[in-house]
């Protein structure tokens, strides 16, 4: 299904094909494999893939996916500085970033700082509160 999130295919469809991937080990494969390029943003349907990871309850942050997200968001923010979905895994990657500084450098935070400045929902306040 790679070359179907290149089109406009229903966003509901993706969501539940996430579903369907029983394991949360390949849930976290396929957003490891939809966050790779960080040299392009992600569409439209990687996105909605990427926050039904996020709003799993039982989600987690692999050391590899980790440290893919930082570029990933900053080439995506400004394709989606308005959306909601996007603000929310931005949340998730700047809590995880304060949770553990450890593991990000400072490219990689200069990176998440760019993304949260364009972002214009109504989580802005709080992603630039995570960055102070």
């Amino acid at each position: 299904f790679r070359p179907w999130l290149q089109q406009n295919v229903d966003g509901h469809f993706f969501a539940n094909l996430f579903e369907h991937l029983r394991r949360r080990t390949d849930q976290n494969q396929l957003c490891i494999e939809l966050s790779e390029d960080r040299t392009s943003p992600w569409n439209s349907n990687e996105l909605t893939l990427i926050s039904h990871w996020f709003e799993r309850k039982d989600f987690f942050f692999s050391v590899e996916l980790f440290r893919l997200l930082p570029e990933k968001c900053r080439r995506s923010a400004s394709n989606f500085a308005d959306s909601l979905v996007f603000a929310k895994v931005l949340h998730k990657v700047l809590l995880k970033a304060n949770e553990h500084d450890d593991l990000i450098d400072a490219e990689q935070r200069s990176a998440l700082r760019n993304a949260a400045a364009m972002n214009t929902t109504i989580l802005s306040d709080i992603l630039q509160d995570l960055l102070d």
